[in-house]
């Protein structure tokens, strides 16, 4: 039986794009489209795309947005199960406005709305489920990165507690 245990773990927060269809002020714009965003949710992705077995640790709210984020990994290829479904908190996004330049190019300003989503509730906890545990005991590789601490003080705790924790080899 061939070995499907993910090799690399990403720890992070996982954000719902939404950019809009047309250049002009948000209050303007009336389409958006939607897709997934996050480093490490992105990373996870571009690994399974290359073949490399992958996870996801983190947290998205019981909401539309959060079961498109785990679908979405889950269509990647990316192991979702020790991403934790937070019954209040409400999945992380982020808007995109463009602006026409006078050059003819457009630029983005991006509006985050991410304070007091689930992911900023990541914490040591959010490491120590039995699935977590496993998949974190036989990664090759964990990634994660400056954004994770920066979403909150029990954030942070989570990544410190990640580096601090003993690994085998």
């Amino acid at each position: 039986m061939p070995d499907t245990t993910p090799r690399v773990v990403c720890l992070g927060e996982g954000l719902v794009a939404l950019v809009a269809a047309t250049a002009g002020p948000l209050e303007t714009c009336r389409t958006f489209h939607r897709s997934l965003a996050g480093a490490e949710w992105n990373t996870a992705i571009a690994l399974s795309s290359a073949g490399i077995r992958t996870a996801v640790v983190s947290r998205v709210g019981d909401d539309g947005f959060g079961r498109f984020l785990t679908a979405e990994l889950r269509a990647h290829g990316v192991d979702d199960r020790a991403v934790e479904i937070d019954p209040i908190a409400p999945t992380g996004l982020y808007v995109k406005e463009l602006s026409p330049r006078a050059d003819g190019a457009v630029e983005g300003t991006m509006h985050y709305y991410r304070a007091g989503s689930a992911a900023a509730a990541l914490s040591p906890a959010s490491l120590e489920s039995p699935v977590a545990v496993d998949l974190l005991a036989a990664a090759a590789l964990v990634h994660t990165s400056g954004i994770t601490p920066a979403l909150s003080p029990s954030a942070r705790a989570a990544q410190e507690a990640l580096v601090a924790a003993p690994r085998p080899g």
